[in-house]
C-alpha cells in the first residue's frame, strides 16, 4: 500500500514538472525579464540626458555602469562650500556618451543618479 502511494505521488510529481509548451501548444511561454534597481536608475538617467541634450534615448551609449565605493559622502561629486561625511560610501557610477561627449552620473546605493559636472574618481570598484 505504501509503495502504491509513493508511486502515485512520484507519478503526479513527474506529470506536474512536465513541459506544457509541447507541439500542441498554441502560445509560446512568456519571457521573464529580470531587472535590478540599477536598471531603473540607468534608464532614468538616460531619459534625463536625452531630454537635456535633445536627442533620442537610442543615441545615448552606456560607456560604464558599475557599483563603486566613493571616497566620501559627496559621492564623487563635491560641491563648493559643502561639507561631507569623511567615510567611504558605497554607491554607483554611470558614464554615458552622446556624440562623443561623456556624462558622469553618480549616486549612492539607492535613489536617483545625478549628473556630476566635475566628477571625482571612485575610491574603488566592486
Amino acid at each position: 500500500m505504501v509503495r502504491a502511494l509513493l508511486a502515485a505521488a512520484l507519478l503526479a510529481l513527474v506529470a506536474a514538472c512536465g513541459d506544457d509548451t509541447g507541439a500542441g501548444s498554441a502560445t509560446p511561454p512568456e519571457e521573464t525579464i529580470v531587472t535590478t534597481p540599477a536598471d531603473h536608475r540607468v534608464a532614468a538617467a538616460i531619459a534625463e540626458l536625452a531630454t537635456k541634450e535633445g536627442v533620442e534615448t537610442t543615441d545615448i551609449v552606456v560607456v560604464e555602469s558599475r557599483d563603486v565605493t566613493w571616497p566620501d559622502g559627496s559621492l564623487g561629486c563635491p560641491q563648493p562650500g559643502m561639507s561631507y561625511i569623511q567615510a567611504q560610501t558605497e554607491g554607483y557610477q554611470l558614464v554615458l556618451s552622446v556624440d562623443g561627449r561623456q556624462f558622469d552620473y553618480h549616486g549612492g546605493t539607492q535613489g536617483p543618479l545625478t549628473l556630476c559636472e566635475n566628477p571625482m574618481p571612485p575610491a574603488s570598484t566592486m
